[in-house]
């Protein structure tokens, strides 16, 4: 795996060689794919968010941290379990515990 940032000489060395291989062009697709990528992963984070949905959420949250979007995520889960909580807080069923109590 070579780094994103390469520091030493020898990395620098493995980074040119992969890219003479690789060639120019796929330097600009892959960042292409990403960014795709990114997008509809963060969409479907977004929707599952929205709609509550922990199993969608576990699945695509490994992705994050691949997409190095684990801030983001981090940030959409605590979205995530604020409306949960809330929703909970305000369903029939807690409403008849609190009219119990008096």
């Amino acid at each position: 795996v070579l780094p994103q940032y390469p520091e030493t000489k020898e990395e620098r060395e493995a980074c040119a060689r992969v890219l003479d291989i690789a060639g120019v062009n796929s330097v600009g697709l892959h960042e292409r794919t990403e960014a795709g990528l990114t997008e509809v992963i963060l969409e479907n984070y977004e929707h599952c968010v929205k709609n509550s949905d922990v199993e969608g959420l576990s699945k695509l949250t490994p992705l994050l941290g691949t997409l190095e979007l684990a801030a983001l995520g981090v940030e959409l889960y605590l979205r995530f379990s604020r409306v949960a909580v809330i929703q909970s807080m305000v369903s029939p069923a807690h409403k008849l515990q609190i009219s119990e109590c008096g």
